[in-house]
């Protein structure tokens, strides 16, 4: 029954907060269109190092021995980012959801500007 409560705390928070946000970016997005897109392109263009899907982890070192932190894992330092093999399934498949994702964004555009 606890957990009930807290479940509905958060559903209620979550809708509040989703509610009163579009409210606000709505209301933004109408007066200063132009500057609230640019941010947002900002923001995802720099998330995108975050989620680079080809990239191998660095580990923190002190000599030859790696760092670990209190549970025992390795601490990550930082990640080396590549450009993958074009010829492998991986690559070929992202590469195929990234188009999906273009063409998917121009066909609701697409029927957004005739609807308007």
């Amino acid at each position: 029954m606890r957990y009930l409560k807290i479940i509905g705390v958060f559903t209620a928070g979550s809708a509040f907060g989703l509610v009163s946000i579009s409210h606000v970016l709505g209301y933004v997005l109408k007066r200063w269109h132009q500057i609230v897109t640019a941010v947002i392109i900002g923001f995802i263009t720099g998330s995108l190092g975050n989620v680079w899907p080809w990239k191998q982890t660095i580990y923190k070192k002190e000599g030859t021995q790696f760092l670990l932190d209190k549970k025992g894992n390795k601490i990550v330092e930082n990640y080396e980012r590549y450009i993958p093999e074009i010829q492998e399934t991986e690559t070929l498949i992202s590469i195929g959801f990234i188009a999906f994702g273009i063409v998917l964004i121009l066909i609701i555009d697409f029927y957004g500007r005739k609807r308007n």
